[in-house]
């Protein structure tokens, strides 16, 4: 027999089911019909996500094939700043070692950026770090990790001002790009990386991806069968030698200034280094602010590019310009001679150096630097017409070089004295140092580099370039660089004069030091006037002189003498791409009777 009050539990029992049945039902129909819409938007962006996949930089390599840049594989943390908890920032930064601030600066920067979109928190995980996040994934919803790249260098070249660095990319450059770039995204900031950006960067794919209501990873998307591919950029071919380049940065090591070498056949840059640099392996990774703050405030400037942006007077390297312009306008001639008592009057007294050379022509003046010669023939020009002849060859202009920031110097016409002196304010004195490569008159390494080249071959000029080559890997599109040469007009005889007095110049005149047994050496040394301390050294140079194949400029900053300091190194440069090996010692003494110019 039932206890007596078990019909009234039991009646209590079946009301208590019917209206729990009743709410839980009730609470079905608020969800799936009035609140439907509002939660269907955050539900799929939290079942299905889309991860951007980055493709591979392109490589770099040199004329040989070298590689000089290439990619690795480097880890990156992504955040999802919907499914992420703020509060967890400090334990997270605990784990991967990096600052509290940092993490939430990145994470507003997210969020502000898109909430629901994955975006980059931290690159390049060390291996410690990788291992503890991936050991407490779980417990930070919304955070994921990615396999992405970065570049390393795998030749020992540096190549700081060459091949450039990658950052990510800044606030003002998204907004300028979007939506081909996201927040996060590397993007070329200087060199190579930055000139040929488009190209070298690729187009990024797809990858999607489930994630449970924790906004974890859980697996792919129809095993990848909806993934995007991305599509290669495109590898560099240089005309650089990476033998060539590692030698030129050696040699450069320790001094400030600039050395270009170049194929005057074809206007390769064959290497180009600026000294001092600085580490790519270092500006290509998170940047201490310590590291960024003292290559800014270092005197020495290692992050200024001399090679394309230092502009110095060309002191007597501009010599053969001005033979070549002289001879051409009809000024003077072959026999021309003019007598050198150790200075030339015009006004006032301007010096020769090493003392009186006596009679001179132009092809002796070349040999012995005779400032004399130069003064005399500078009062006789006009300075319109040898303003054109000066852009001709490449001065006062950019080069064109396939390289950012390139500075054009100051090659002064008749507005430009009108302009900084004031009109009728100037005279024919004013241009006299010009005929020696003084006053006001300022060119880059690269120009004198490209205007050795031309004289090397005989009156061409090529435009000067690094990438001789494109190539997509995908694909199999090919670019070639090809721009039209130009025709200096000046007769092809007055050339081979002034090239007879450079070869003189190495043999038995100021450019000794560059002289190389069993190739015939052709040059020019240099001594730039600097008024605020020791002067600048500067040599231009040629080999083989018959049939030329490289042409290199030299500046060695606070110096003194081109023949001392520059022209040992072109020595170098000569003996190691044309002999392929170094059988010379760069420091050996100078042979020259008169280093002085």
């Amino acid at each position: 027999m039932a206890p007596e009050g078990a019909p009234v539990r039991l009646r209590a029992l079946r009301f208590a089911t019917a209206l729990l049945l009743f709410v839980l039902t009730l609470r079905l129909f608020w969800l799936q019909g009035v609140e439907y819409w509002r939660h269907a938007e955050g539900s799929r962006r939290t079942t299905l996500r889309a991860l951007a996949v980055d493709p591979p930089r392109g490589t770099i390599r040199d004329r040989n094939g070298v590689v000089l840049v290439d990619t690795e594989p480097a880890f990156t943390v992504l955040v999802t700043p919907s499914d992420f908890d703020p509060a967890v920032i400090p334990e997270l930064a605990r784990l991967l070692g990096v600052s509290d601030s940092l993490l939430q600066a990145r994470y507003a920067q997210a969020r502000a950026y898109s909430p629901y979109r994955p975006s980059r928190l931290l690159r390049d995980l060390s291996t410690v770090q990788l291992a503890r996040l991936q050991e407490n994934l779980y417990r930070f919803p919304g955070i994921d990790l990615q396999l992405e790249s970065r570049r390393r260098y795998p030749a020992g070249v540096r190549g700081a001002h060459l091949f450039g660095y990658v950052r990510e990319i800044s606030a003002e450059e998204l907004a300028r790009l979007r939506p081909a770039y996201r927040m996060g995204d590397l993007i070329g900031h200087t060199g190579l990386e930055r000139f040929y950006e488009s190209e070298l960067r690729g187009q990024r794919g797809q990858h999607f991806v489930l994630v449970n209501a924790l906004g974890q990873t859980i697996g792919p998307y129809r095993e990848g069968r909806e993934d995007e591919a991305p599509r290669a950029g495109f590898d560099l071919e240089l005309g650089l030698d990476a033998g060539l380049q590692a030698l030129a940065e050696s040699l450069m090591t320790g001094r400030r200034g600039a050395v270009v070498a170049i194929d005057p056949r074809n206007g390769e840059v064959l290497a180009m280094v600026s000294s001092p640099d600085f580490s790519l392996e270092a500006l290509n990774r998170i940047v201490d602010p310590r590291l960024w703050r003292s290559l800014n405030e270092d005197p020495a400037r290692p992050l200024f590019n001399r090679a394309i942006q230092a502009e110095q007077p060309p002191g007597s390297t501009f010599k053969p310009f001005m033979a070549l312009v002289g001879l051409q306008e009809g000024v003077i001639t072959p026999q021309t001679v003019v007598f050198c008592r150790g200075g030339f009057y015009f006004g006032r007294f301007f010096r020769c150096h090493g003392g009186a050379h006596g009679a001179v022509n132009v092809q002796r003046a070349v040999q012995v630097s005779c400032n004399t010669f130069f003064y005399w023939l500078m009062t006789r020009l006009n300075l319109q017409r040898w303003h054109e002849y000066g852009r001709q060859f490449g001065f006062g202009r950019p080069t064109g070089i396939d390289l950012p920031g390139e500075r054009r110097g100051v090659l002064p016409d008749s507005a430009y004295f009108n302009r900084v002196y004031g009109r009728g304010r100037w005279t024919l004195g004013y241009l006299v140092s010009l005929g020696i490569g003084q006053g006001n008159l300022a060119v880059t390494p690269l120009q004198l580099a490209a205007y050795c080249a031309a004289l090397a071959n005989g009156g061409t000029y090529y435009t000067p370039h690094l990438v001789r080559r494109m190539r997509n890997p995908q694909s199999g599109e090919e670019r070639i660089w090809y721009e039209q040469p130009r025709r200096i007009p000046v007769d092809s005889a007055y050339f081979a004069l002034v090239r007879e007095g450079m070869r003189l110049a190495v043999e038995a005149g100021t450019g000794g030091a560059a002289r190389l047994p069993g190739i015939t050496v052709a040059g020019k040394t240099g001594t730039a006037q600097n008024p605020h301390g020791k002067d600048h050294a500067w040599f231009i140079g040629f080999a083989p002189y018959e049939q030329p194949r490289i042409a290199v400029a030299v500046l060695v900053e606070n110096a003194g003498f081109g023949g001392v300091h520059a022209a040992p190194i072109a020595r170098e440069l000569f003996a190691r791409y044309l002999i392929k090996s170094r059988t010379h010692d760069a420091s050996a003494r100078v042979v020259s009777a008169d280093p002085t110019r």
